[in-house]
């Protein structure tokens, strides 16, 4: 009898397939891993699930969770992957990624390698016939000529870097050669036909909230069939409306159950702290919200409800740090927008529409270049990205305004692709699995009365009302609200194509300065906010105590065995050259331990490689902090607790002879300044650095005590010119420009050299 097999790729392999990947996908994946020698599951455990679903849990701790793209890979290049580089954790953004970096040299060159290994993908130099994705500058060479022969997208670089500093996975259409819509001057510039294209890629998110379907959908396959779905009483339903819904489901295929029972696979809750949400996640039922049915029929096609934060059952009541936050948004426009709104309702703020000088406390605006934007910063009120609620949302804590990714505004249009695109934190909701308390709050989160916002109603986010503009009329649409004469709209009428391109106005474009009860100011007890990255203390950020500047180490990383410094919420370690995989990290929480990729929160830089100028790296000399080698993790781990770290130097004497400097005596030097109170090394300097370089060079810069001028600089002022290349309007203007190493040797060898560094 002929064997069903073609290979033997996956001998050994034991898989599940996730319950909820569609039944195309489902049926070509079984068929390719038995094709290749795979076992479904049955008498023995599984070695492999494959899933998209982040939160996915298994009792054995052998079994390893990938994404369906491991299978395919595998079999294309035929060899079985490394199953690390197809993660299903939501951090690992370009998991299944393999990128070529062409065009792109030095510390540059190595900081994207940091972050494409940090975000779970893999690197080439050259181009290889397992390549994904290729990066460059321009369209010219041999690997871009080759990657598009092949099919393979070509990016700019921007778009890995834009997507290491935002933490998420952007699109690639708007950075995508031949013809990237970037390097354009406006996007609307486009030709109608490629400006069409190149939105509808990018705007592919969320859809709309709503609880009846449009009359044009109609099922045509059953693609809910063999699913057993129950709805909870406690929907916000009209009876109508639950009928409705049933039968869409019966149409779709499904099987309605109105109880609860062990048959059940789907039920759709309104709240996560409920008896019946923790029964149904204890039995591995999927757990979706009505926004997550509703569009599950819209698109017929399912996707894991965990892979956006509304899409999940949602916490009766806010968190209390919220409490007295008044916020408006600005920039984000029609679902986006109320995506946005009901998530800020539901962790306890306010939203306003218009912004005020002595009462709004947040602006989340999708732009840098706004009026709001503007006055936000002079009225000295915290200024984000939308990164920052959903961040709040998906941790369930009010989180510091002070983080890079949600200073970071990349683009209007990109920033408005990227809401609803986060997905829910697994170990957050570890916690929702206990028995929820009376109150309906987090558990084990600190419950204070004085402060513990209302509960929700059932019905209260379905009130939610934007002040705003009908796309229909083109005109404001009107609306009698209770408490006042503003004007009003339903949520839904703001169309985003429109709006993008000008048709609409911001409707909370207009700014108030009326003088109004200024903000009361903040209990001790609530956790603070801090509006400035500069503004901030460094070494607070890490919370330990002052070093034994006497015990530091000595040249070559040795010293007398000094009492470590005690850290308030354990190590936090930073890694450049390499990634620390799942199973490491998951140890290192053991420890009381984390992993960071902001080295501002770092007390522990590792270095996997040799030494590279890493921005990383320069920072940590500059902050004073541990470096050492990937040997002390791997070693600590082993034995469950921390080994000295002076046993672990990092020795590199070609790097030290090249660059002129000893690394532990650079450490040893930033500490005892930060000791004896003395300024940084670049206090009182402030710096202009022309194009990319800017915001790699930024932190080392910041952390070293300097600045960095806004603006190009005039002969008269004060200003440092960091650039590689001698721009000839500068030149003529009299500045003095000098070399970036001005900054980056400087920071290894911790002292500023001016003349050796000059372009003239």
């Amino acid at each position: 009898m002929e064997s069903p097999h073609t290979s033997y790729l996956f001998r050994g392999i034991v898989y599940k397939l996730e319950t909820l990947l569609d039944k195309t996908t489902n049926k070509k994946l079984k068929a390719q891993l038995v094709q290749h020698g795979a076992v479904e599951v049955g008498t023995y455990e599984p070695t492999h699930i494959i899933t998209n679903n982040p939160l996915c849990n298994s009792s054995n701790s052998e079994t390893v969770s990938v994404t369906p793209l491991w299978v395919e890979a595998s079999i294309k290049d035929e060899f079985l992957q490394e199953e690390k580089f197809f993660s299903v954790d939501s951090s690992k953004i370009v998991s299944g990624k393999v990128i070529c970096i062409s065009q792109i040299s030095g510390y540059e060159r190595m900081e994207i390698i940091d972050g494409i290994l940090g975000l779970g993908g893999q690197y080439r130099d050259r181009w290889t016939l397992d390549t994904t994705h290729l990066l460059c500058d321009e369209p010219k060479g041999s690997d871009y000529e080759a990657a598009m022969e092949k099919g393979i997208k070509v990016v700019l670089r921007r778009w890995i870097t834009d997507c290491i500093r935002l933490k998420r996975y952007i699109q690639e259409a708007y950075y995508q050669f031949p013809d990237p819509p970037l390097l354009k001057e406006q996007l609307a510039a486009l030709s109608k036909e490629g400006g069409e294209q190149v939105e509808n890629n990018i705007h592919s998110g969320i859809l709309a909230y709503r609880k009846t379907l449009p009359s044009s959908v109609s099922f045509s396959w059953p693609f809910l069939e063999g699913y057993t779905i129950h709805l909870d009483s406690e929907l916000a339903l009209s009876s109508n409306e639950r009928e409705d819904l049933i039968q869409h489901l019966v149409d779709a295929g499904a099987n309605y159950s109105d109880k609860y029972t062990k048959s059940v696979d789907i039920i759709i809750l309104q709240w996560r702290n409920t008896i019946l949400y923790r029964r149904a996640v204890n039995d591995n039922v999927v757990v979706g919200s009505l926004w997550w049915m509703m569009n599950t029929l819209e698109r017929q096609r399912l996707d894991h409800p965990s892979n956006v934060l509304l899409y999940y059952p949602i916490p009766k009541n806010g968190i209390p740090a919220f409490e007295g936050t008044i916020i408006t948004i600005s920039g984000y426009y029609g679902v986006a927008r109320n995506y946005l709104q009901r998530l800020l309702t539901i962790l306890g703020a306010e939203f306003t529409p218009h912004m005020e000088k002595s009462k709004t406390t947040h602006l989340v605006t999708a732009t840098n270049d706004s009026k709001k934007y503007i006055h936000g910063k002079e009225w000295d009120i915290h200024v984000v990205n939308h990164l920052w609620v959903e961040e709040c949302f998906r941790e369930w804590k009010l989180k510091s305004v002070a983080n890079e990714q949600f200073l970071y505004f990349p683009g209007e249009r990109i920033l408005n692709s990227l809401v609803g695109q986060t997905s829910l934190c697994k170990d957050t909701i570890e916690l929702w699995r206990r028995l929820p308390t009376p109150e309906g709050s987090m558990p084990n989160q600190t419950s204070r009365k004085s402060k513990q916002p209302k509960l929700l109603h059932k019905d209260s986010l379905d009130n939610i009302s934007l002040q705003g503009y009908s796309h229909k009329s083109g005109s404001q649409s009107t609306s009698v609200n209770s408490n006042s004469n503003k004007t009003a709209t339903t949520p839904m009428e703001v169309d985003y194509e429109s709006a993008v391109n000008g048709d609409l106005n911001e409707p909370a474009s207009q700014l108030s300065t009326s003088e109004k009860k200024p903000r009361q100011k903040q209990k001790k007890d609530k956790q603070k906010i801090i509006s400035d990255p500069s503004s901030q203390t460094l070494p607070s950020t890490r919370s330990f105590d002052t070093y034994d500047i006497n015990n530091a180490p000595n040249s070559q990383g040795q010293g007398s065995k000094t009492k470590r410094p005690k850290y308030k919420n354990g190590f936090r370690i930073a890694i450049t050259g390499g990634p620390i995989d799942n199973e490491d990290a998951a140890k290192l929480r053991a420890m009381g331990s984390s992993t960071t990729e902001n080295i501002l929160q770092a007390t522990h830089l590792i270095v996997a490689k040799e030494m590279v100028k890493t921005t990383k790296l320069l920072c940590a000399i500059n902050l004073g902090l541990f470096v050492v080698s990937l040997s002390w993790l791997t070693d600590s781990l082993k034995v469950e607790s921390w080994k000295p770290e002076t046993d672990y130097p990092v020795i590199d004497s070609e790097a030290e002879s090249k660059f002129k400097f000893n690394l532990y005596k650079s450490i040893e030097l930033a500490r005892q300044r930060k000791a004896s109170n003395e300024r940084p090394w670049l206090y009182g300097y402030t710096f202009y650095i022309p194009g990319s370089r800017k915001e790699t060079l930024k932190p080392v810069v910041e952390t070293a005590g300097g600045k960095l001028a806004s603006r190009k600089p005039l002969p008269q002022d004060n200003i440092l010119v960091l650039s590689e290349n001698q721009d000839p309007t500068l030149i003529t203007q009299g500045l003095d420009i000098y070399l970036p190493d001005v900054v980056t040797t400087g920071a290894l060898r911790q002292q500023l050299d001016l003349s050796e560094f000059s372009w003239q």
